[in-house]
């Protein structure tokens, strides 16, 4: 590493997190609800009194990190640790609301956590052991979206009944702020005297990100639907005093996921 400062912790670094798995627990409850209470009240007749303007999302899924940047370089030259490391399986909720027949604004959140155990490639200590630590590698994009179908969402039979799409294809993009964390746990080699002593490295904080989206909403029941999405998103963050001297850390990939979608 290029310095050896202590770790600089935040006030609060867990917040992030906690807000985006807090959102997609609960709203994992609210859609199994939803797709409850549909089944009930008979939404098998394929139709509803009045076209739905909002949905609420929730999907799991995995992200590739790109992993870019020369700190991510010299981690993975240092160190027993791949690109693929820094992937990581991911969450998300996200509400949207219709302003035109197929145009929509949305606000979305999603997390995703990578924790890999990390050792010196060509070192190791007075006794020939590895030279062990931990890293971890966290995102949470918040973004605002606008999200455009490509197919009509459903049709109007007469004046008292909609019935939705089978399926409908969309695209979007979105814009927002990405918190991240890097964080390295374990023993480390001074270079100034080749001494192994334990450390915390780590840098987090937030920066402005951006996103591409595609996907398609899949009809399960006329409430509830089957949600596909591919994300790419843009991100690059400054490093804290630990990794001082490297460039602005990549926060890029792509987040490909699987959900439901609750209408009304």
């Amino acid at each position: 590493m290029r310095t050896r400062a202590a770790f600089d912790r935040l006030s609060c670094p867990r917040d992030p997190v906690t807000l985006a798995r807090v959102l997609a627990a609960a709203t994992l409850l609210a859609t199994f609800a939803s797709v409850a209470d549909a089944q009930r009240s008979g939404s098998g007749e394929g139709y509803l009194f009045q076209e739905p303007t909002a949905r609420l999302s929730i999907r799991g899924g995995y992200t590739v990190a790109r992993a870019g940047s020369d700190l991510f370089a010299d981690l993975t030259d240092q160190f027993i640790l791949s690109k693929r490391d820094f992937n990581a399986f991911s969450i998300g909720a996200e509400g949207g609301y219709q302003v035109a027949p197929r145009v929509e604004l949305s606000v979305s959140v999603d997390y995703a956590g990578a924790r890999s155990p990390s050792e010196y490639r060509r070192l190791v200590d007075n006794d020939d052991l590895p030279i062990e630590q931990t890293t971890r590698f966290e995102r949470v994009p918040i973004m605002g979206n606008a999200r455009i179908s490509l197919l009509p969402r459903g049709r109007r039979i007469g004046r008292l009944a909609w019935i939705p799409a089978r399926v409908v294809p969309w695209v979007g993009a979105g814009a927002g702020a990405v918190w991240y964390r890097l964080q390295q746990v374990g023993d480390f080699v001074d270079v100034g005297t080749n001494e192994v002593a334990f450390d915390e490295l780590g840098s987090d904080g937030w920066t402005f990100g951006g996103q591409a989206m595609a996907g398609a909403d899949v009809g399960v029941t006329p409430h509830v639907a089957l949600t596909v999405d591919v994300r790419s998103i843009w991100a690059r963050a400054a490093l804290g005093r630990d990794y001082s001297g490297y460039e602005r850390l990549d926060l890029s990939g792509v987040n490909a996921t699987l959900g439901f979608t609750y209408r009304f």
